[in-house]
């Protein structure tokens, strides 16, 4: 995994990510941290060119960052409450599996 300068991630690093695909019902999830510097990127693009064309249409890096922070407190939100959800019910499991055993072993 690379970063947008290049380098390799290393261990405690902290990157941000992209959530590309979220399924509950598969439990699947598909995050992507190329992402979110390759739309950087593309905005950067697309400011210079608007900046050419109208310079009154401006956006300050603090109004982006926080647009960027929400949706990333949004997702480990949604991704938190979706681990407690994938706990539980293989607590359930287990238990069901816990009683089955007793009952054949009464058998």
């Amino acid at each position: 995994m690379k970063k947008e300068d290049g380098s390799n991630i290393k261990v405690d690093d902290q990157c941000d990510f992209v959530v590309l695909e979220f399924s509950k019902e598969n439990r699947k999830i598909i995050v992507s941290h190329t992402k979110v510097w390759q739309e950087a990127k593309k905005d950067d693009a697309s400011e210079k060119s608007s900046k050419k064309t109208d310079k009154k249409k401006t956006k300050s890096p603090k109004v982006v960052q926080e647009k960027m922070e929400k949706a990333t407190l949004g997702d480990i939100e949604a991704l938190a409450n979706l681990k407690s959800d994938i706990e539980s019910e293989e607590k359930k499991k287990s238990e069901k599996a816990k009683k089955q055993d007793e009952t054949s072993k009464e058998d």
